[in-house]
């Protein structure tokens, strides 16, 4: 699908690499699925946000979302950056999500970064998330499923094209399930890779007690 024009435009001045790939996160990535299951208010952290498509897109949608972007890269934050232009309902830091304050989060999106951590990190970090949350507090998972096989390869390959061949712990939509419920999450699952090539699941995870 084509990027919206809206978001393209935050995107002018850049290099044909950075552009690359800024396209190659929108045509693997279901943001549009991503989005529409986020809330259209509230206090948002959007973990390895890479150049910042899917938060500068939640809030293009919805204007009353104030939205955080997190991310290691150096380089891509720096694009992420370029692309606020003044607007006060999103921003960018550098920061390494495994040490970062999380301050009275409603939500936390992560989508396509937990399999670039190890299955211990990916666990310790999802923890550490659960206790930052209020009640109803919602963490939202967008991952790779191993499931249809054919959409797992092509999705495995993409994604070591785009992250020069950095290795990738996947879990399956029923490793996530377990847990997520085992560290205290309600969690709601869907697939949401129709018309992508990538087998793109969505869990949708609600803090629901104290």
């Amino acid at each position: 699908m084509m990027i919206p024009k809206k978001l393209t435009d935050l995107y002018k001045g850049l290099s044909p690499k950075e552009l690359f790939y800024i396209s190659a996160r929108w045509a693997v990535s279901p943001m549009r699925a991503v989005e529409r299951a986020i809330p259209a208010t509230g206090r948002i952290y959007d973990i390895g946000c890479g150049a910042g498509l899917l938060s500068n897109f939640a809030v293009i949608s919805s204007d009353k979302r104030n939205i955080t972007g997190i991310d290691l890269s150096e380089d891509r934050i720096n694009i992420a950056k370029k692309s606020v232009l003044g607007r006060k309902n999103v921003s960018f830091e550098k920061a390494d999500v495994m040490k970062f304050d999380f301050v009275s989060p409603d939500v936390v999106m992560a989508c396509d970064v937990l399999h670039h951590m190890s299955y211990a990190d990916q666990e310790s970090l999802l923890r550490r998330i659960y206790k930052s949350l209020g009640a109803g507090g919602i963490v939202l998972i967008q991952d790779i499923d191993k499931r249809p096989w054919h959409k797992y390869l092509f999705g495995l390959l993409a994604d070591r094209i785009i992250n020069n061949m950095a290795p990738a712990y996947y879990r399956t939509e029923k490793e996530f399930m377990s847990l997520l419920k085992d560290i205290g999450f309600e969690v709601e699952s869907s697939h949401i890779d129709k018309w992508y090539p990538t087998p793109s699941i969505l869990l949708k995870c609600t803090k629901t007690g104290r």
